[in-house]
């Protein structure tokens, strides 16, 4: 399971810093050109109206979709797109008709994000007053691997836990891995001997256990990474 809210995201986007890429918070919202090399990535976030006004987002699938052509056209072969799973009531068979919609209109880009329910939102308060299930986390599980499964298929090549590219791929992935920069680390290996840490290659998460003790364990990685990304040897941005 990922680490979840917004302090877990911050270090894992750390990780995805060198990414050169402009991002348009709204998908209904229009693009605008930028230098080669850089991408635009749309937060597209569902195909389903519901699950957009669940999300509180203003744009529709419709409006998604047409912003997405505009964004391609002005960013050939540089588009992102995103997909949420695990929302509140969702299925996993009409979540992957979506991802296989949203493959024929996507560049070569795509992110699957897991849904973080943040304390003091909207949907938050509807869960915890019984309005809506609990987002069911083995359900989202089934929903990451069977969208793995289908993106490979597609020819995308998975090189972060929730990013996937195709063609030119390698100019996205990052110069360290969270091995790199965990993997020998004393105090991570204390955190996976003791079960509050989980490091595979599926990523770092936290375990069950570790969620009650997340704060402190934040305080362990998070300067670490830093010190590993100050130390990186920068490479190359294609046309940057």
């Amino acid at each position: 399971m990922a680490l979840p809210g917004a302090r877990a995201r911050g270090w894992a986007a750390a990780a995805r810093a060198a990414q050169r890429r402009r991002r348009v918070e709204n998908a209904g919202g229009s693009p605008s050109p930028e230098p080669a090399g850089r991408r635009a990535a749309l937060y597209v976030h569902s195909l389903d109206d519901t699950e957009l006004r669940l999300l509180g987002r203003t744009h529709s699938a419709c409006d998604a979709l047409r912003t997405l052509a505009e964004a391609r056209r002005l960013f050939p072969g540089r588009v992102s797109v995103d997909l949420m799973l695990g929302l509140p009531a969702q299925q996993v068979g009409p979540w992957l008709g979506q991802l296989q919609e949203l493959l024929h209109h996507c560049d070569d880009h795509l992110s699957l994000y897991q849904l973080s329910l943040e304390r003091g939102t909207a949907l938050f308060a509807q869960v915890q007053r019984g309005a809506l299930p609990a987002p069911d986390p083995e359900l989202a599980a089934e929903m990451y691997q069977r969208g793995r499964a289908v993106l490979r298929e597609a020819g995308f090549h998975q090189y972060e836990v929730s990013n996937f590219a195709r063609n030119h791929w390698q100019q996205f992935e990052p110069q360290l891995t969270l091995w790199d920069v965990f993997g020998a680390n004393k105090e991570v290996q204390e955190l996976l001997e003791r079960g509050l840490l989980q490091l595979d290659h599926r990523g770092l998460r936290c375990s069950w256990e570790g969620l009650a003790v997340l704060d402190s364990l934040l305080l362990t990685l998070l300067p670490q990474l830093q010190e590993a990304w100050q130390q990186r040897t920068p490479s190359p941005v294609p046309g940057g």
